[in-house]
């Protein structure tokens, strides 16, 4: 809690499993653009996403944030693989 003049502020610091998967699609959506930065794509190109994983949880935020990634990073299209490499 904090306390400035007339003003009384208080944070809620508990991660719930919805902030904790939003932050993993956020470092996800960093590393996307970062490989797009690397690639040397231009801004307004669009790319296929092929992902594989073993990790269910992992799986289902991928799902659950499709529209927020190709949003983010200018993903045409999500797809995933069967196998990991």
């Amino acid at each position: 809690m904090a306390v400035d003049q007339n003003i009384i502020s208080k944070l809620d610091l508990q991660l719930t499993p919805e902030l904790e998967r939003e932050g993993i699609a956020r470092e996800i959506s960093r590393f996307l653009n970062q490989m797009r930065k690397d690639a040397d794509y231009s801004v307004d190109s669009k790319v296929v996403l092929f992902f594989s994983t073993h990790d269910e949880k992992l799986a289902h935020i991928v799902e659950e944030f499709t529209d927020f990634f190709k949003h983010e990073a200018l993903i045409s299209d999500i797809q995933s693989t069967d196998t990991p490499e």
